[in-house]
């Protein structure tokens, strides 16, 4: 009997088990409303209490709102698995929607993902996202705040746009590029970053209250392009060369610890790159009675003649600036430093400008600072890009702006080969422009040594470009280059090795041999060319 009882209960409990997975199943069956797919992998589904789940990984795709006829009824939306990016115009008049969670695993917001969720109210950004796009979150009208961390790299135009209660906005990452739009964030906004970080220029260019994170300090200022131009130098000027300006350097917490900055100086006026761009500079502006006649002169030549290669870069070096002139290909940087030592050869001090996505440039013409933008054929105007940046020499000093407010800072020394290469001290006067100019200038003469043996004094013997200035030393740059990469611009290929070649050869070719690379002289260039210079090269470089 007691068997039996155990047999009975055992039955039962099985019994009951059984009709509770029958009964989940058939509550989930009748609980769901709607489904469909959003992506290759990627399928969703609503249930009768607004939940919208999304599962799958990679991409989802389209450019409408992929459960269009359900979306009023959509009010809480659940991930699952490895969703990589939020298609175009997702979630856009989902206006039912809160809170969302976006997972870790999303990079991309789409456009028009979140446009228009009227009742979307917080947001929870993933940590690897890298783009938000145009009008994602446009008119989301209740959204409160926004926190977007170190790894965002594009916000969008109109991104966050009449977001009319949104109250702040924090960009943790310091080059993010930031839509060329006073509406890309909403203006009731307080703006939360970094100094010299996008999100501080982006604020201080349209007047916005902008509080550093390191600091908690508050401003509100307006700095325009013309800013920058009103505190550059204008008495004593002289044409010593261009400059350029890479990346800056940044501690642990984001505060803004040096420069990469470069002068550009030929002392070997017998070179023939040189001589070949002087006699150009001198034919362009032969009929020029006035330097803005000489400026538009090389402008032009520089404008028609420069094909546009986006990934061919410059800064302010000879071997690179020649390479520019001979090829006539690079990028805007590569407009600038032609444009900018062009303008040095017939006597016109220059500038560089920039902004985290262009280059271009600034000269002193007919007593007035102008922009000159050789890349997108601009002459003197305002240029619509937003400068971050201007670096320029100044009574022997390479000096840079990063905000016309704070003032320009010491960056290195434009000095010709044969007195960097003998420099063991420089001395900064206290009547220098800087003190003229800036309340932050100096208050006394500031010697700067680089004593023998040290790190600076190898540098300034080795190297004509540029020295940086830290703790009342004068160092080498900091910047890491790959082996092999000749142009420094953070890969190796087949430019490097042209390059190479090219600085090889120019001391190891004589002139006569370096006129014709038809070595084999059949009249052509040819790959047996090139072997006969590779073994000849070699040869010479085995004899040194």
């Amino acid at each position: 009997m007691k068997k039996f009882l155990r047999i009975f209960q055992i039955l039962v409990v099985l019994a009951i088990a059984l009709l509770n997975i029958i009964k989940s199943n058939y509550v989930y069956a009748i609980d769901e409303i709607a489904s469909g797919s959003c992506g290759d992998n990627i399928t969703w589904s609503l249930n009768s209490n607004g939940m919208l789940t999304i599962t799958g990984s990679g991409a989802m795709v389209g450019t409408t709102c992929a459960w269009t006829d359900y979306k009023e009824q959509v009010k809480e939306v659940k991930f699952n698995g490895n969703i990589t990016s939020i298609s175009d115009c997702a979630f856009e008049y989902n206006t039912n929607i809160e809170t969302i969670t976006l997972p870790d695993s999303v990079v991309t917001i789409g456009r028009r993902a979140f446009a228009e969720c009227t009742k979307l109210k917080t947001v929870i950004f993933p940590e690897n996202l890298r783009t938000i796009g145009t009008s994602a979150f446009y008119q989301c009208s209740s959204l409160e705040a926004i926190d977007l961390s170190e790894e965002i790299m594009y916000i969008n135009s109109y991104a966050f746009a009449e977001c009319t209660s949104l109250k702040s906005a924090t960009i943790r990452a310091i080059y993010t590029s930031i839509g060329d739009s006073e509406l890309t964030i909403s203006d009731t906004a307080q703006l939360y970053g970094y100094k010299y970080s996008n999100i501080f220029y982006y604020a201080r260019f349209y007047g916005r209250t902008f509080t550093d994170l390191n600091t908690n300090q508050t401003s509100t200022a307006t700095v325009t392009n013309q800013s920058y131009l009103d505190v550059l130098p204008t008495l004593n000027l002289e044409a010593l060369g261009p400059t350029s300006h890479g990346s800056r350097s940044f501690s642990s917490n984001n505060v803004l610890v040096g420069y990469n900055t470069s002068f550009a100086y030929e002392s070997d006026t017998t070179n023939t790159d040189y001589q070949n761009i002087k006699a150009k500079v001198e034919e362009l502006t032969a009929e020029c009675t006035t330097q803005r006649e000489k400026a538009y002169a090389i402008f032009s030549w520089a404008y028609s003649n420069i094909d546009y290669v986006s990934a061919y870069g410059a800064s302010a070096d000879m071997d690179r600036i020649y390479s520019i002139f001979n090829e006539k290909k690079g990028n805007c940087e590569a407009y600038t430093m032609i444009t900018n030592y062009m303008l040095y050869l017939c006597g016109i001090p220059t500038a560089t400008a920039s902004n985290v996505t262009h280059e271009w440039s600034v000269a002193f013409v007919d007593g007035a600072w102008i922009y000159i933008d050789s890349t997108q054929g601009r002459f003197g105007t305002i240029p619509p890009n937003k400068v971050n940046q201007i670096s320029f020499a100044y009574d022997g000093l390479v000096y840079i702006i990063d905000d016309p407010l704070d003032g320009g800072k010491v960056t290195g020394i434009a000095k010709e080969d044969s007195e960097i290469s003998n420099l063991t001290t420089f001395i900064i006067p206290t009547n220098s422009y800087m003190k003229s100019i800036y309340s932050t200038a100096f208050d006394e003469d500031i010697e700067l040594k680089a004593e023998i043996d040290t790190v600076g004094a190898k540098f300034i013997e080795n190297n004509r470009q540029y020295c940086t200035i830290s703790n009342n030393q004068i160092i080498g740059r900091n910047t890491k280059y790959v082996r092999g990469d000749v142009n420094q611009d953070g890969t190796v290929t087949i430019a490097d090795v042209n390059l190479g070649l090219r600085k090889i050869s120019k001391r190891l070719i004589t002139d006569e041999e370096h006129k014709n690379f038809d070595v084999t002289g059949d009249g052509k260039f040819t790959i047996a060319d090139i072997n006969k210079i590779l073994r000849y090269l070699s040869k010479k470089i085995t004899e040194l």
